[in-house]
């Protein structure tokens, strides 16, 4: 096992090359790349649609027909990958854990100690090596990234969010780490591995077809900024419903939290891509033979459920209100943490190498010692302590008895056998129930701490929620567990490695409301009806996650389908909405802080302006407008500036320059020649109708900043013109317009632009930069090509007709 774990990570070092190993520790790190911003406004040009309805009939309904059978195409392609790539790796992680966990158990058995902590140790630290050098060789890849795409969602382009590195690094850095036994899951990088692999399927259909002028513009339909935005969305959305088999959930994630505008037909596509990923893994895990009971990520199937009274609603209400403020306090805890981490760990990589490998040490040095230190080995007997009436169930076999007994299916059959001196299988019980033994010296025991500390994050949540096994863990244990699990999932959210925070929430919730429900069971009489400390575990599941990540539906969709036992609507609606409320009193939500705290342009649904304020006051009025038939000189100054884009206007017979369209560099750049060598005449013009968008959206200096801002946000413009009320240009407005006075998630100076602006001749021999407007807001091109992979901007704006 040694030799292979070793393999592995020195595999995965040397797969990174020299360079990555050199930077990871020796290597100033540098700050994040450039944030670009995204279009998702339809373009126009109703010159050219007319020529092309006249010369080809029918040409661009048929077009369009085939963009739309492609995009389903890719939608079903991509989930049925991303299931694929989430059971292998889910598989490959389990099987480490219980490789670790049951070397660690014969150590201990054999009264070995040290071998087992040195394996135990040993293995996570090997494990999470390539993780975090796979982050130094794309750092893009740090954490779920859940807080990026709900801002390229929003319009923005974080540095290398959907490239080609950013893929593999995610998905072998998630196995690695998550097997090695951190406090993290694998839920929030699945989210992102599903965007990737759709987008990377949209790439790579455009790499094969573009040299097709029969496929050129069905192709040309997939890559441009709407397009794409629809398949990160319904690729994050299959990334919920294989993680926590929510087909469901996933489209009310992207409805809730995801996106900034939505409409029927990406409903319709992001829940076609739900429902195939769902049924993929669900064929990869149970096989032909589907289950008629519910495909779930937890099995806590009962038999029964104790029913709810009506002041039960009341302790949902006091659940919430302690869930949304352990959240609030997770996120208060853990931001700090990030800031202190981006000061002093994160600019130099062998930092952040050293704060994972000791984060590694601690976890396990905790996961070894706590259980030994704690024993609390416990008989197969406890599991059915809170039935009043099993004995005589047992005895007498009756029907009514039987019904009475609130029992999971799998520990009822294995006490009737016990019961009536039948044979069977402790290893059954333990295996179906997650259960470790450790050290236990009977053999029909269990350790329940080791249990829970020594299984997979899915695992502990399984073991949390399971109902019909009232005591299977006391209240010091969960205690316990629950405290340690806090401090260390605060901490390891947020370093160097692929991870996710939901399955840590989920544990922690889920600790804490069992916890409750075991001390509302201490006030209940012997014999009488006790409640179920797996329901309030859900409860404080979904209590814990509200509060730190701020949504409601979405949470309560998922906690319903992940446990199939939907009696509990309306307790976990009444706890989530409690927990939202004191949530939102301390804080906006994890995510949308986590994008205040990396400074990624976001603007935000409820800008806090003035109602005084118009629109005059954010606009920029140093703007280079473009002639409706521009000499190529004025085109060649105009792309030697930073601006992304020009408005392009008309004179009319008073001399007056009206607006009558807008032009974007990318379309401009194919139009006009720009190496230094290139011989031609300056004075000749090039007519902008045929390249133009025809019908840009504008308003008046006067207009109510707020609407403004709501208008840019909801069209996902990247260029909003300012007019007066000849229709003369007086100043336009971008993202960072917005941003720079208050009207964003924030409103700093962020790392994502940089300080200096390259001629425009020397980017286009080769460079890899955008720029952009005088607002310094640049980053990479539109062009999926160029965005995607290391092409200079001008040969993928040749090899794909922009």
């Amino acid at each position: 096992c040694i030799v292979f774990f070793s393999s592995i990570a020195s595999t995965m070092a040397s797969g990174i090359g020299v360079m990555g190993v050199l930077r990871a520790w020796f290597g100033h790190l540098p700050a994040p790349g450039e944030c670009d911003t995204a279009m998702f406004e339809q373009v126009t040009n109703l010159k050219r649609a007319r020529q092309d309805a006249s010369s080809s009939p029918g040409t661009t309904r048929h077009t369009r027909t085939r963009a739309t059978i492609a995009q389903y195409i890719v939608l079903v392609l991509m989930a049925v990958i991303l299931s694929i790539v989430y059971f292998g790796l889910q598989w490959l992680i389990e099987t480490i854990l219980d490789v670790r966990v049951e070397h660690l158990s014969e150590s201990l058995n054999e009264g070995n100690l040290g071998k087992g902590y040195l394996f135990y140790t040993g293995t996570s630290l090997l494990l999470l090596l390539p993780a975090v050098l796979l982050v130094l060789w794309e750092p893009a890849a740090s954490g779920s990234g859940l807080p990026e795409l709900i801002a390229y969602l929003n319009g923005s382009k974080p540095y290398h969010l959907m490239h080609w590195k950013t893929t593999i690094a995610k998905a072998l850095g998630l196995m690695f780490s998550v097997a090695s036994g951190l406090a993290v899951g694998p839920e929030g990088p699945t989210i992102h591995l599903g965007a990737l692999i759709g987008v990377r399927l949209v790439y790579v259909l455009w790499w094969l077809l573009r040299k097709y002028p029969y496929f050129a513009k069905t192709v040309g339909h997939l890559t441009n900024d709407l397009s794409v935005r629809n398949v990160v969305v319904a690729g994050a959305a299959a990334g919920i419903a294989t993680a926590f088999r929510a087909p469901i959930g996933g489209v009310m994630f992207a409805l809730e939290e995801a996106i900034t505008f939505f409409d029927t037909n990406l409903i319709f596509r992001t829940y076609l891509a739900c429902i195939v990923a769902y049924y993929v893994l669900e064929l990869l895990t149970e096989g032909v033979t589907l289950e008629t009971r519910g495909f779930t990520a937890y099995k806590i199937s009962t038999e029964c459920s104790v029913a709810y009274a009506a002041y039960d609603v009341g302790f949902c209400i006091i659940l919430g209100a302690i869930g949304g403020s352990l959240g609030s306090l997770f996120n208060f805890i853990n931001l700090r943490l990030r800031a202190w981490r981006n000061k002093w760990i994160n600019t130099f990589g062998w930092r952040r190498l050293v704060e994972v490998l000791v984060l590694a040490a601690v976890t396990s040095t905790l996961a070894v010692f706590l259980p030994m230190a704690y024993r609390s080995c416990t008989p197969y007997s406890q599991l059915v302590e809170h039935v009043p009436k099993v004995e005589q169930a047992l005895a007498t076999q009756n029907q009514t008895a039987l019904n009475s007994v609130c029992l999971h299916e799998i520990t009822w059959g294995y006490f009737v056998k016990q019961y009536n001196n039948e044979t069977s299988e402790a290893d059954v019980l333990l295996e179906s129930y997650h259960l470790r033994r450790l050290s236990c010296p009977e053999e029909e025991e269990y350790h329940q701490l080791a249990s829970l500390m020594h299984n997979s994050g899915h695992s502990a949540v399984t073991l949390l929620f399971q109902t019909g096994s009232y005591n299977s863990f006391s209240a010091g244990v969960i205690a316990l567990f629950g405290s340690v699990y806090f401090l260390l999932a605060v901490y390891s959210a947020g370093v160097s490695v692929p991870s996710g925070l939901v399955i840590p929430m989920l544990t922690i919730g889920g600790s804490f409301g069992r916890l409750m429900g075991l001390f509302l069971n201490s006030f209940v009489k012997a014999n009488s009806l006790q409640v179920d400390p797996g329901v309030w575990a859900m409860l404080g599941a979904g209590a814990f996650w509200s509060g730190s990540g701020g949504i409601t539906v979405t949470i309560s969709i998922i906690i319903l389908e992940v446990t199939a036992d939907f009696r509990i609507l309306p307790l976990i609606a009444v706890t989530v909405l409690s927990a939202k409320a004191v949530g939102d009193y301390f804080n906006h939500g994890l995510y949308h802080e986590l994008i205040h705290q990396k400074h990624i342009p976001f603007l935000d649904e409820d800008p806090l302006y003035e109602p005084t304020q118009t629109a005059d006051s954010v606009m920029s009025h140093n703007v280079v407008t473009l002639d409706v038939n521009t000499t190529l000189k004025d085109a060649r100054e105009a792309l030697q500036t930073s601006h992304h884009g020009f408005p392009v206007c008309k004179r009319d017979r008073h001399g007056t320059s009206k607006l009558i369209g807008f032009v974007n560099r990318f379309q401009l750049l194919p139009h006009v020649p720009m190496a230094a060598h290139t011989q031609l005449n300056l004075r000749s013009t090039v007519d902008l109708t045929d390249v133009m968008h025809d019908s840009p959206v504008v308003v008046k200096p006067s207009y109510s900043l707020k609407s403004t801002q709501r208008m840019f946000r909801t069209l996902g413009l990247r260029h909003l013109t300012v007019v007066n009320d000849d229709f003369e240009v007086v100043g336009i407005i971008t993202r960072h317009s917005f941003e720079h006075h208050g009207g964003g998630e924030h409103h700093l100076d962020h790392p994502y632009q940089a300080e200096d602006h390259p001629p425009l001749d020397a980017v286009t021999a080769g460079g890899q930069h955008d720029y952009v407007h005088d607002e310094q807001e640049h980053g990479v091109q539109d062009t999926v090509g160029a965005w995607l992979d290391d092409t200079s901007p001008q040969d993928s704006i040749t090899e794909s007709s922009a």
